[in-house]
């Protein structure tokens, strides 16, 4: 089955040895999963927000050549974003969302697996309810990789 994840930038900072080490083996586990599996691909946004983060905290490197190499085999999936309802959003800036992530749970709205990879705390509880309304998850690195 096609999958289209869209990938929160610490996850690739993680997998490329620049960010969290809790979360090293998981993201690199998921990075080489996106890079491997038949029908996987990376979710970027058409505008390319998601790309200019990804360039901007990983200027180099293995998340660098990984996304090279996903460009190059066709394993990234360019997302028109789904503008948010007024209600969703109003929910988000309550809870106060980082207006920074809207670029991946806008992006994540548009694919056709509608989750987002992040080990981000600020998806807290009441954010991840918001955001189920709109049949949206996210998830951890470790329970991608065992998607089918």
């Amino acid at each position: 089955m096609p999958l289209d994840l869209t990938v929160d930038v610490g996850v690739v900072m993680a997998g490329s040895s620049l960010g969290d080490p809790a979360h090293f083996q998981s993201s690199l586990d998921l990075l080489k999963a996106i890079e491997s599996r038949e029908g996987w691909s990376l979710a970027l946004d058409s505008k390319g927000r998601i790309r200019y983060q990804y360039e901007e905290k990983v200027k180099q490197g293995f998340g660098q050549a990984w996304l090279r190499r996903l460009a190059s085999t066709g394993r990234i999936s360019m997302i028109k974003w789904q503008k948010l309802n007024k209600g969703i959003v109003t929910g988000l800036k309550e809870e106060h969302f980082d207006t920074e992530d809207f670029k991946y749970v806008e992006t994540a709205a548009a694919t056709s697996c509608r989750k987002l990879v992040s080990h981000d705390p600020d998806y807290s509880t009441a954010i991840r309810a918001i955001l189920r309304r709109i049949n949206l998850s996210i998830i951890a690195a470790a329970d991608a990789c065992a998607l089918e």
